[in-house]
């Protein structure tokens, strides 16, 4: 008994020629310039008569495509944001309204998340100096370290010694009760 042959995965990358072809950059440019002008990508690919893998395999190769869709994808959030502002003053029906401003909201927050994503980014880049401080605060220790004299003669103090710990009442001593604590 012999095993089917696998089919082949569809979604399966592109070889290097597919994605070199100056005939495909062109139609993925093209495509970019749709998705610029506020198109999906779907309908960019499907307008170009691009595949998925076509588009995927420019990407990985085409360093400049790829950094021009990713502008033209944070760009199309301001339409998204757009629609969703015109949705929710022009549709007559409410509900419908809330659901493409909500729908395209979210899309926005996905394309570009540090304008409309849901998360505040606390994180703080910015780089101090504070190695003048550093060389200030050496030149004080320095200077109060030299500024002291050598004592050569020194008085010595002798303490007297604390009386031991007892009873400062005249009752307890005269009383002789048993102490339980001892």
């Amino acid at each position: 008994m012999t095993l089917p042959t696998p089919s082949r995965n569809k979604h399966v990358g592109p070889t290097r020629e597919i994605s070199s072809d100056p005939q495909v950059i062109e139609r993925v440019s093209l495509a970019i310039a749709m998705v610029e002008e506020g198109s999906t990508l779907s309908k960019a690919l499907e307008a170009c008569n691009l595949k998925r893998a076509m588009f995927a395999g420019v990407m990985q190769s085409e360093r400049e495509l790829a950094a021009r869709y990713a502008r033209a994808r944070e760009f199309s959030a301001d339409f998204l944001v757009d629609a969703a502002l015109d949705a929710a003053v022009n549709e007559p029906d409410v509900l419908r309204a809330r659901v493409i401003a909500e729908n395209n909201r979210w899309a926005a927050g996905k394309f570009n998340s540090k304008r409309y994503g849901d998360r505040i980014d606390l994180n703080v880049s910015q780089t101090l100096d504070i190695s003048g401080t550093l060389l200030e605060a050496r030149q004080r220790m320095l200077r109060s370290v030299s500024d002291q004299q050598q004592i050569e003669e020194a008085q010595v103090v002798e303490v007297k010694a604390l009386p031991e710990p007892g009873a400062t009442d005249k009752q307890s001593v005269k009383n002789e009760e048993p102490d339980i604590f001892s």
